[in-house]
């Protein structure tokens, strides 16, 4: 009996030392020093696709700085573009992201790298959606490279895999009024 207990309370413990190793416990990411990563990046983005597209975003501290308003624009129509809103909840960081596949998923920060730089956000519910199998945005991994420049890779969920993965390149613009006198 007393093996067969030491046994499990040693699988237990390598469990619970394997996932917080591999990042999947939302305690392991310091979401509000996250979230004022997040506040700081408000301004305009440049932003290039690995998929070949190019486009602009503006990100807007919004309610008090209860949160954040990612919003991307495209120039096909006036009705194009998506919308990601992060917020803080409880201890959690969510992101939902408002899609033109015209559904709503949530995500939440389940990992950060050591340095605080790289957090993966996953997918945790959302709306507009008959079942999680129906096509949706499911993970994101934002890289903060620095206070100009972040990097993003999302993943299409559909028929219960991972169908493709985008990277995006943002680049902030520095409006002429901030930018340095030429010489």
């Amino acid at each position: 009996m007393f093996k067969t207990f030491a046994a499990l309370a040693a699988a237990v413990t390598f469990a619970l030392f394997a996932s917080a190793q591999s990042g999947n416990s939302t305690a392991s990411v310091d979401t509000e020093a996250v979230f004022n990563k997040l506040k700081n990046m408000a301004g305009d983005w440049e932003e290039k696709s690995t998929r070949g597209w190019t486009g602009s975003s503006r990100v807007r501290v919004l309610a008090r700085g209860s949160a954040v308003l990612f919003d991307s624009a495209f120039t096909d129509s006036p009705e194009s573009g998506m919308a990601t809103l992060a917020y803080l909840d409880n201890g959690r960081l969510l992101l939902t992201h408002y899609c033109e596949a015209r559904n709503q998923p949530t995500l939440v920060a389940s990992s950060q790298s050591g340095d605080g730089n790289t957090v993966v956000f996953t997918f945790l519910s959302g709306t507009g959606m008959k079942s999680r199998n129906d096509g949706h945005m499911d993970k994101v991994v934002m890289k903060f490279v620095n206070g100009d420049s972040y990097t993003d890779q999302w993943t299409w969920f559909s028929g219960g895999k991972e169908q493709w993965l985008e990277e995006i390149e943002h680049r902030r613009v520095r409006s002429q009024a901030s930018a340095p006198p030429r010489r």
